[in-house]
């Protein structure tokens, strides 16, 4: 029996639990110093950000156990033609473990995600895929944007 819900608070423990299981997929272990620091940031980020709605995140659960996790970090940016009043939610860290892969999780999360996006007023989602996830994006419409994504590490 799947069940769906919004993050609280009370959650901040398994966010960051599923956040760094996720990162450790994706990009492999760290070392337990690093793991420890990022982890301390998280629940920093976390207790603030779950509380002033710039964090908004749905959990699912299978008889009690974690079967996936999807996100969105908000914000407001100066606005442009696409997205006229700049409320842009960058999705991220949709994640579902291994036994529960492959069950529509992952799809059910996004819809939920961008019900809550179009509750919110937000008139962009954007987002970086996985190379399994993407095509449970594009089924959503998601596409590639038109210049390309550049970033600077500081």
């Amino acid at each position: 029996m799947l069940t769906y819900r919004l993050a609280t608070t009370d959650d901040i423990d398994l966010l960051v639990d599923l956040r760094v299981e996720f990162l450790n997929e994706i990009s492999g272990p760290h070392p337990a110093e690093t793991e420890n620091e990022l982890r301390g940031l998280l629940m920093e980020y976390f207790e603030h950000a779950v509380v002033d709605g710039s964090y908004v995140c749905w959990l699912a659960f299978d008889h009690g156990a974690v079967a996936g996790v999807g996100a969105m970090a908000i914000w407001t940016k100066p606005g442009n033609y696409k997205c006229p009043n700049g409320k842009v939610g960058y999705v991220m860290n949709m994640y579902t473990p291994p036994a529960h892969r492959r069950q529509g999780i992952c799809s059910e999360l996004l819809r939920k995600l961008i019900a809550t996006a179009r509750e919110q007023d937000i008139t962009m989602l954007e987002m970086h895929a996985t190379i399994d996830g993407e095509p449970v994006y594009r089924k959503q419409h998601f596409t590639e944007p038109k210049s390309p994504f550049l970033e600077l590490p500081l």
